[in-house]
């Protein structure tokens, strides 16, 4: 662990900008701050804002996060998945009327997002109290640590600016310090999808989704499509065939990692195919009840803010096989077309989701 003393005493430094810039509460009580912490899609593997707390306030020795309505420094943070791998946070520091102090961007190119916990506590314990790193309070503190820290700057009048364009809003703060609470979910998929095997060729058609997320329940998804039409001509005569489906699926679990969003599906397909004969003496039109049971996959990523690409692979399995044929002028059935008995499917889309 002496090894990387240099490195948090580097960054206990870079943080005493945002820390002095808070109003000092000289032969005072000490100051009590409330911290907001969120933890974006992507990160939820990371550690909540109960636990950062908790680590804080051991290192601190004392008891400092409150409400946000008495606390008197309020702490806006956030992690998320960082580009190129990692993570990211972000600390926005805001005094009692909400002024904005000063902010400083973490990030870790460990893929596993606990890994500089110890890094975040030792930025908030400092931020919360500049003098608390000269003293060793912290029962497993590093005199390494204490040895590597260069004398303390003076208080400064003004922030320095962020290095980097300022981070898009935080999300409201809590009314408690601890970890955000959870929300629900929604999004909305548009696209193009493919079939083999529920028509007589492999078809393209057009479909949309959409999806909601309850806090603690699978995700529900609703859709529907419909496929180009597509004609069968074995000789002069055939069949025009046309299908349209809805969809009602569940995903049990969803996992996220490195951006990306897995989740295994299973639901019932409902629709309506109808097949219309030409080049015959009598022309009828027929249409059949479609039922399927649906197994498969979607894989989203998030491109930009809310919007989102998402790639699905199905497999539809019929409950019916239904069968197409015509009789002959001796009433000798011949089939036009059945279907399969597995069929897959494969959609592509962009669309968004909130928050």
């Amino acid at each position: 662990m002496a090894g990387k003393a240099p490195i948090r005493a580097a960054l206990a430094l870079s943080t005493m900008v945002v820390a002095r810039a808070a109003p000092a509460l000289a032969d005072g009580p000490p100051r009590t701050s409330a911290l907001s912490w969120v933890r974006l899609p992507g990160a939820e593997a990371c550690s909540d804002g109960r636990a950062l707390a908790r680590e804080v306030e051991r290192r601190l020795g004392r008891a400092v996060f409150t409400s946000a309505a008495q606390a008197s420094l309020g702490l806006e943070g956030r992690v998320e998945p960082a580009r190129g791998g990692g993570f990211r946070a972000v600390l926005v520091v805001v005094d009692e009327q909400g002024v904005r102090l000063g902010s400083r961007e973490l990030r870790s190119r460990d893929p596993r997002c606990q890994a500089f916990d110890d890094e975040l506590v030792l930025v908030l314990a400092i931020t919360i109290d500049p003098d608390a790193v000269l003293t060793p309070r912290d029962a497993r503190g590093s005199p390494a640590l204490l040895a590597a820290l260069p004398p303390m700057p003076p208080p400064l009048a003004l922030t320095l600016p962020p290095a980097e364009p300022a981070p898009p809003p935080l999300p409201a703060a809590l009314s408690v310090a601890g970890a955000a609470p959870a929300r629900w979910r929604a999004g909305l998929l548009v696209g193009a999808m493919f079939t083999f095997g529920l028509l007589p060729a492999p078809a393209a058609g057009v479909a949309g989704r959409a999806w909601m997320a309850p806090p603690g329940w699978p995700t529900i998804e609703v859709g529907g499509g419909a496929w180009l039409d597509q004609r069968l001509a074995p000789a002069a005569f055939g069949a025009t065939f046309r299908l349209a489906t809805g969809q009602l699926a569940v995903y049990p679990v969803t996992v996220a990692r490195w951006g990306f969003e897995l989740g295994p599906r299973v639901g019932v397909e409902v629709g309506s195919l109808r097949a219309a004969g030409f080049g015959f003496g009598v022309l009828r039109q027929q249409e059949q009840l479609v039922v399927n049971a649906l197994a498969g996959a979607q894989l989203r990523r998030r491109l930009v803010g809310p919007a989102l690409a998402a790639l699905a692979l199905d497999v539809a399995v019929p409950v019916e096989r239904d069968r197409f044929y015509y009789t002959d002028a001796a009433a000798v059935p011949h089939e036009v077309f059945r279907m399969s008995p597995v069929a897959l499917g494969l959609g592509l889309g962009l669309g968004a989701e909130i928050p």
